[in-house]
């Protein structure tokens, strides 16, 4: 797969010491599109390769939304797979062509599981998912897309409840192929960024039940 058909979506907030290199060694592989969400620190001031497509958001929208937004520039420049990589550092950005070999073979979505999950919710989550469709991390931040599951989705990326997961229920409910391989993970430096451990898990219960029911209805 040619590196110009290939778009690496990197939703980054406030990861200033981490996403230059993230960016660098992405880019050796597809091309690097840097959604910025409205960071506070010094993440605008990165010069980034005049190849590397960087969006800053104009107020901090979200996970989902950012994503939202590196999908649609994606499909606007015509890239056909779509990677998704967090800005943290934690990913090995060797993966990524694990991920390229794996929609080559006709995969529309492809999924990489960590080994180990950060929050009690997770848990719970991988259990639904393991047990009803084989899949234990459906929440990884680490995953590879066939640009016409979006389009099949009516270009949406999640309507921003699901955390995520609305393209994998869409790719279940179509029966799309879909893989899935282990992947190691890097232990972030600080905090993470996706709010406090009640907020986080909160809205984590809330997406599972949701999936449950879209899903199983």
């Amino acid at each position: 797969m040619e590196k110009f058909k290939v778009a690496i979506i990197i939703p980054s907030k406030n990861e200033e010491k981490t996403i230059f290199d993230v960016v660098k060694r992405a880019k050796k592989i597809g091309t690097p599109i840097v959604i910025d969400d409205n960071s506070n620190d010094k993440t605008e001031e990165i010069k980034f390769d005049k190849n590397i497509i960087y969006i800053r958001n104009k107020i901090n929208l979200g996970y989902e939304k950012s994503i939202q937004i590196g999908f649609e520039a994606a499909e606007r420049n015509k890239y056909k797979y779509l990677i998704t990589l967090d800005a943290d550092g934690q990913h090995d950005t060797n993966d990524i062509s694990k991920i390229i070999n794996l929609l080559n073979k006709g995969n529309y979505l492809v999924i990489g599981e960590r080994a180990q999950l950060q929050r009690v919710s997770e848990y719970f989550f991988s259990f639904f998912y393991s047990l009803f469709y084989n899949i234990r991390d459906p929440l990884s931040g680490l995953k590879g897309y066939n640009i016409e599951l979006f389009k099949v989705n009516n270009n949406i990326f999640d309507n921003n409840t699901l955390i995520g997961t609305e393209l994998l229920i869409t790719c279940i409910k179509k029966k799309y192929k879909l893989a899935k391989f282990s992947i190691n993970t890097y232990p972030r430096k600080d905090k993470p960024r996706y709010g406090n451990i009640f907020k986080s898990n909160f809205k984590i219960f809330r997406a599972l039940l949701l999936n449950i029911l879209y899903l199983l209805k």
